[in-house]
């Protein structure tokens, strides 16, 4: 899971040093790589540049894997 939060997130290069924002910040990457595998999908990097182009495509995903 670290070499996947590093890679295709670049983890290791956020800014964020203070209080609990990187906590939560990881939290959200794994929830988004969660949601990614529930719904089917094995790639995350192309997910997330599809749903990336389009902010929209982020609710449809959503409702797909809901």
């Amino acid at each position: 899971m670290h070499w996947l939060r590093d890679t295709v997130f670049g983890e290791d290069h956020s800014q964020l040093r203070c209080g609990s924002a990187p906590q939560i910040m990881a939290g959200l990457r794994n929830l988004t790589t969660g949601l990614i595998h529930a719904s089917g999908r094995t790639t995350i990097a192309p997910t997330l540049r599809w749903v990336g182009r389009n902010p929209v495509r982020a609710l449809q995903f959503l409702s797909q894997t809901a």
